[in-house]
């Protein structure tokens, strides 16, 4: 699209600006390197060395050659390398290691420069090389404009009221005066641009526009994107933390229900414990008191042997178990006779014994008087058997 203009004159920088160091610059998109030689006369490279692509205005100018900053290339006036420090012989430079060099004409105070063959000279504008005309420097300034715009804003004074009040306009006199254009040398038909150039600057014109809207929905797109994003952050964060409160919950139940099961067990251990003592010690006592009963029978059975005889004793003892109804002679009457069953004929059949080894019927022994004491009842027996357990446990 710039194409056209490629083919005319522009100024680039101050000439007082490019000094013995290199200086960078742009000219319709394309990066500049601008340089002075030993003699002074300005030049312009693209600014690019062919061999690693550094920018030649980083590096310095030593005669009349620029020097490439990163390996040390070097470039004369026309733009051909004329050595490469890396080489045994670093004069042995290929034909095709060349810088792009550009036309530079210095005039005016400006460095201007076409990037193609110049279709026009360069203007001429001797009231900037008449010493009666002060020559004031502006700019550089950045315009987001096609050229015909900037001129078309110098040579538009209707505006000068307005955007420079006090300075060259006046906010009270807006009426602009009749004025004549002249032209000389350069008509003013030949900056009217062909139809094709029209149209490829109306093209960009609109493509500039189109590519400002589509920034702006870009701009609305990706605001939107980050809404939803921020959305499904907050979303996702309510999730978890839902989640995170339902697993609290959760494990502060298995907690209780543990602490439940853990005290539960704790009350049937205390208990079963407690029940195995009771059992124990009521396993203690009735073996003590069955032991204390067998002694207190068995000095009872052995105080009547001794008073009455084993015999005796053995009849007593069987009487007293018949008549307690714990054991049961079959026949019921197996000594003596009458109504008097069994408990009268063991009866009769003990008095007879006794009245037989005593010699008399008072059952005397030996001539001396003789009361056999009577055993002792079971519920004393008892009651002592019970009364040393006690004092045992």
């Amino acid at each position: 699209m710039t194409a056209p203009l490629r083919r005319c004159w522009h100024p680039v920088a101050y000439g007082a600006d490019v000094g013995a160091a290199p200086r960078a610059s742009m000219l319709l998109g394309e990066p500049l390197a601008l340089w002075r030689d030993s003699a002074g006369a300005a030049h312009a490279f693209r600014d690019l060395c062919v061999h690693r692509g550094t920018a030649l205005s980083l590096g310095c100018v030593q005669g009349d050659e620029i020097v490439c900053a990163y390996h040390g290339w070097r470039y004369r006036s026309d733009g051909r390398c004329t050595a490469i420090p890396q080489l045994a012989d670093p004069l042995r430079v290929p034909a095709r290691a060349r810088a792009t060099a550009y036309r530079v004409v210095e005039r005016y105070g400006l460095l201007w420069v076409a990037l193609e063959e110049p279709r026009w000279p360069l203007p001429e504008v001797p009231e900037m090389e008449d010493s009666a005309w002060t020559v004031v420097r502006t700019g550089p300034f950045a315009w987001a404009a096609d050229a015909s715009r900037q001129v078309e804003n110098f040579t538009d004074f209707g505006h000068f009221a307005f955007v420079h009040p006090g300075l060259l306009g006046d906010p009270d006199k807006t009426v602009v005066a009749p004025y004549e254009v002249e032209t000389r040398g350069v008509y003013i038909q030949d900056v009217v641009f062909p139809a094709d150039l029209v149209e490829v600057l109306t093209s960009r014109e609109i493509a500039a526009q189109e590519r400002a809207t589509f920034a702006q929905q870009r701009a609305a797109q990706e605001a939107r994107v980050s809404l939803e994003q921020q959305r499904g952050v907050a979303d996702m964060q309510s999730q978890l933390a839902q989640a995170n409160v339902s697993v609290d919950i959760e494990r502060s139940r298995a907690e209780a229900a543990r602490a439940r099961a853990e005290g539960e067990a704790a009350v049937i251990t205390l208990t079963g414990a407690a029940e195995a003592t009771r059992t124990e010690a009521i396993g203690h006592a009735t073996a003590s008191a069955e032991e204390a009963l067998g002694v207190a029978r068995a000095k009872g059975f052995d105080a009547q042997r001794k008073a009455i005889g084993s015999e005796q004793t053995a009849l007593v003892a069987a009487l007293r178990e018949v008549g307690s109804g714990h054991v049961k002679i079959v026949p019921d009457i197996q000594v003596g006779g009458g109504e008097g069953g069994v408990i009268g004929g063991l009866g009769a059949l003990l008095m007879r014994n006794l009245a037989t080894e005593g010699g008399n019927g008072n059952g005397h022994r030996n001539g001396d008087t003789f009361d056999p004491p009577p055993p002792p009842p079971a519920d004393e027996a008892s009651d002592e058997a019970s009364q040393e357990a006690s004092d045992r446990t």
